[in-house]
Formats: C-alpha cells, structure tokens, sequence
C-alpha cells in the first residue's frame, strides 16, 4: 500500500512538471519593510529567498529543480492586508528561466487569496504562465529524457492554481497542498510541501 502510493506520489510530481516555475507563494499578506524570509520548497525541489521591499512590496527569487533548474524573480503587491486574522488578497507576477531539456523562458501574473486564523491560514494561488522553450529543436533522444511534456509547441499558455494550507508559528510556517495545471493538450497535478522561515 505505502509502495503504491509513493509510486503515485512520484508519478504525479512528474507528469504534471511544467516548464514554468512551479513553487510559488503560499500567503497573500506582505513581509513588512526590510523583513526576510526563505522557503525550501521538499516535493518540487526549490528554494525561495524573499526580502520586503516596502510595506505592500516583496520581491522573491528562486531556483528549482524540474527537467533542468529552472532560476525565478517575482513580485507580490498587496491589494489587503488582514496583518493578524482575517481575508488577505495580493497580485503577482514574475519572470522564469529554465536551463536544462529545451531552455525555457517563462512570465506569469496571477492573484493571490488567504485568510488567516490564529496559527491556521488556507490559501488560493492562482497564476496565469507564458513560456517560450525550444521543443522541436530537441533531438528525439532528448525529447524520450522527459518523462512527460506539457505541450508540443514551442510557445504557449497555461494556467496553475496552487491550493492548501501553512500552519504558522512565530518565526516560521509549513504549507501543504497541491498545484493543479491546465496546459494547452493536457492537465494535471502535483502535491507540494514547503518550509519556511523568516527573519
């Protein structure tokens, strides 16, 4: 049973691979100015590095591990802010490069939902991707490296929507849930887990 389900684990985590960077934000509130925060990011392999820039303002960048490492920069604005309890809402949008199976170029914009309570916050992520990659420049041996791909074009468009949950504690918080991903030809999930801390 464990085997089986790990197996799926596994399956599922790779078929739904993207060419976009997949971790993302699990919060709609602000950092705060001059504050800091890292992200491991365990089922995707990342890590996430976010400054507050001002008190609406933070800027992330990130490196994870798909077909290739795929490097990010994003920006998340806050439209509200609930500082304790409460709704939170924020935009986003950012920019990714992927440098391994077929170099990506990758944007994205999307909005952000989550509403705190006590140590308890669920969250909606969801993001709007634009990626650029060189699919049909790949040799066929290149091409059978990939376990599953996303699209057979060269450009397209595709959505992610992240759903789950942090539990939060005074200095850091774990975000469990899952990225859903509607791609031109195909869909699919993937479960993540993430850790962070912030100072």
């Amino acid at each position: 049973m464990i085997r089986n389900l790990v197996t799926l684990l596994i399956f599922l985590t790779f078929t739904a691979c993207s060419v976009a960077p997949i971790n993302t934000t699990t919060t709609a509130r602000p950092l705060g100015v001059d504050k800091n925060q890292v992200i491991a990011s365990i089922i995707v392999p990342g890590f996430q590095y976010t400054r507050g820039v001002s008190e609406k303002l933070d800027l992330t960048v990130g490196i994870e591990s798909q077909f290739g490492l795929v490097y990010n920069v994003y920006g998340k604005y806050s439209l509200k802010d609930s500082e304790s309890n409460g709704v939170s809402l924020a935009a986003l949008g950012g920019a990714g490069y992927g440098d391994g199976i077929g170099k990506s170029k990758s944007a994205y914009f999307g909005g952000v939902f989550s509403y705190r309570n006590d140590s308890l916050e669920p969250f909606v992520v969801a993001r709007l991707n634009y990626v650029s990659w060189k699919y049909s420049s790949l040799s066929s041996d290149r091409r059978d490296d990939l376990i599953s791909i996303p699209s057979f074009k060269d450009t397209f468009v595709y959505s992610q929507v992240s759903l789950g949950g942090n539990y939060i504690t005074e200095r850091a918080h774990l975000a469990l849930g899952i990225h859903a991903y509607i791609f031109p030809d195909s869909t699919g999930v993937s479960p993540f887990f993430d850790v962070g801390y912030r100072f």
